[in-house]
């Protein structure tokens, strides 16, 4: 992007987001998916600017976007940003398709398969539909600088964002990021560096393999969740096993672009726009792209979810950072936005500071609940991702823990008392109620969002 002092910026706006700081201390994968995501683009940027690659380079940057596809579905829209990157500016050039483009079809193609698991994931229930303006307001606000709705959390609000003058806070970070984005935007000059001069890279058999590949992953999942997933998959395995020929359909769209890209570039149109080309045009789009594909799904599949686009926190705030660095060049501007910048971002952390990653305290939870359970009980939980935490605050080698076929439980364990675990719900499930028809409860331990009841076997005289 040209300005070392944007990236000191930048990196100092990351370090001092309440949102980030929150993030990092969870154990998700949304922190991960940052990092390749930063990694990863730089990769390209040093393959782009050199004019032989390093077979390193490439490698690593391969490599990179693998991890983060595997990582988190959203991670997507980055390797898409990537891939229209590559693309514009090679039309841009006049060039024959760049190596790194080879590199991204042969990684598309042999990512594939986590499109098709990411279509069986679909089934798994969406929030309501939400307002894409706040969401966008949100995320304009120096990346989520203050919680929300959008959190994925729960907060205590400070008193500085309550009622008339938290509307104030949050219209000043807004105010603040919509002047440095305008006045990044305008001031970023057109690159005059040659970048993506090397055209080697992966031929089409190498995507071709790559295809068949991933139509045999698709194959294995497909099966495999038909054999092991009880009682049954969800119904959209049937949409990811028609998605079998997909790797196979890239690699082919792959040969048919090395192909005619010389015909595709007859047209006048270039994106001569710094916003579109060079570094900086890389930064813009991968801070842009996510809102503009949350936006464009929103009407189907409501995903507003600031977790899951964390990775494009960083390219927003570089974004942002350009912007500063011209009106920091007269001192009493710089003053001006950097006094708020710094008052905002220091009560963003005392913000974050009050939140918590799940509205139930896990912890003391199962410290109330240790102490009265003995060495011969059973303790029923359900398989579900949010019962995690349990697991660690109740491991399996000192606790008996039972997560299904509860009824061969009971009938092995005759004269055990059974503690029945309840989270995000007032009642048990069926299966845990079916099992203990024949035992009586006879202690509640109960908290916000939680409860556990002890049962006993109910002997009759």
């Amino acid at each position: 992007m040209g300005h070392r002092t944007a990236g000191w910026i930048a990196g100092w706006l990351l370090s001092v987001n309440g949102y980030h700081v929150f993030m990092s201390q969870t154990a998700r994968n949304y922190g991960w998916a940052c990092t390749i995501g930063v990694a990863s683009t730089v990769l390209l940027l040093l393959i782009a600017q050199s004019g032989t690659h390093k077979r390193i380079l490439p490698a690593l940057y391969f490599l990179a976007v693998l991890l983060g596809l595997a990582t988190h579905h959203f991670f997507w829209i980055l390797f898409l940003a990537h891939i229209i990157w590559s693309l514009l500016n090679a039309w841009n050039a006049r060039r024959e398709l760049p190596g790194v483009c080879k590199l991204q079809i042969a990684a598309f193609t042999l990512a594939s398969p986590l499109l098709a698991v990411a279509v069986y994931s679909s089934a798994l229930p969406k929030g309501t539909p939400q307002n894409f303006g706040l969401f966008l307001r949100e995320y304009l606000q120096f990346a989520f600088l203050f919680p929300s709705e959008y959190s994925g959390s729960v907060a205590v609000p400070p008193f500085f964002l309550l009622g008339a003058f938290g509307d104030v806070v949050r219209g000043a970070a807004l105010l603040i990021g919509l002047i440095l984005l305008v006045v990044s935007l305008r001031s970023t000059r057109r690159p005059t560096e040659e970048i993506l001069t090397d055209p080697e890279g992966p031929e089409p058999r190498i995507w071709f393999i790559a295809g068949l590949a991933g139509a045999l992953a698709i194959a294995a999942f497909v099966l495999g969740a038909k054999a092991f997933i009880k009682p049954r998959p969800f119904p959209t395995l049937t949409l990811a096993a028609k998605m079998i020929g997909l790797p196979l359909v890239l690699a082919a769209l792959g040969w048919l672009l090395q192909k005619y890209w010389r015909r595709l570039q007859a047209s006048e149109w270039r994106p001569n726009s710094p916003a579109m080309t060079g570094g900086y045009g890389l930064v813009v789009i991968a801070a842009a792209l996510p809102l503009i594909v949350l936006g464009v799904l929103a009407p189907v599949l409501p995903i507003y979810n600031q977790r899951g686009i964390l990775f494009a926190s960083p390219f927003l705030l570089l974004v942002l950072a350009a912007g500063a660095v011209p009106l920091g060049r007269r001192t009493w501007i710089g003053v001006a936005v950097a006094v708020p910048v710094l008052l905002l971002h220091l009560g963003s952390l005392v913000a974050y500071d009050r939140t918590t990653s799940d509205p139930a305290d896990y912890r003391k939870f199962a410290f109330a609940i240790m102490p009265h359970v003995r060495s011969g009980d059973l303790i029923f939980l359900i398989k579900r991702w949010n019962v995690t935490p349990m697991i660690y605050y109740l491991p399996a080698e000192r606790y008996r823990l039972v997560g299904q076929e509860y009824e061969r439980a009971c009938r092995d364990n005759p004269r055990a008392r059974v503690w029945a675990l309840a989270l995000y719900t007032d009642d048990f499930s069926p299966r845990i109620k079916e099992a203990l028809k024949a035992y009586r409860a006879v202690r509640t331990i109960q908290m916000p969002y939680v409860k556990a009841v002890l049962y006993e076997p109910d002997v009759k005289p």
